[in-house]
């Protein structure tokens, strides 16, 4: 298996993403991570992510992932209402959608999805888990390559 990785700044807000793509037993992977420092516009970032995934959501199945600093559970934010509608345009749903920043009580760290019909036996499963480690909780995302393989019969 190769894996073709890209790095890359988005144009107008200047945040870094990094873009792996493989394939396995027949199902194309696009995973996208990034990190918005808070300094970052809200606005000009999600208008990046569009132009971003006008292009970048190719794949069976993508996965957006990062520290975002956009808290997904503050409802009352149009900011907020505008990257979750963004990324539902392109498909993706929110496998984090819980507090990720225990001393704000956020969630700025998220795994976001998306998977076409091919992909869609694929079982899916977030995590986060309850660690000090670090200002953050770790988010991450589980991928059952078992089950697809043994309900598609790709071997």
């Amino acid at each position: 298996m190769s894996v073709d990785v890209i790095h890359s700044k988005l144009p107008n807000s200047g945040a870094s993403i990094s873009r792996a793509s493989f394939r396995l037993n027949n199902v194309s992977y696009g995973i996208n991570a990034t990190c918005k420092p808070p300094p970052i516009s809200e606005k000009i970032f999600i208008q990046d992510l569009q132009t971003y995934f006008e292009i970048n959501t190719i794949n069976d199945i993508e996965v957006f992932m990062g520290d975002i600093s956009i808290d997904i559970l503050d409802n009352a934010n149009n900011d907020v209402n505008d990257y979750l509608s963004a990324l539902v345009y392109f498909g993706f749903l929110p496998y984090i959608k819980r507090l990720t920043r225990l001393d704000s009580g956020t969630c700025l760290d998220h795994i976001f999805v998306e998977q076409k019909l091919r992909a869609m036996k694929m079982k899916l499963k977030s995590y986060v888990p309850d660690t000090h480690l670090t200002d953050h909780a770790p988010v991450l995302l589980n991928i059952n390559f078992e089950d697809f393989l043994n309900a598609s019969g790709d071997v």
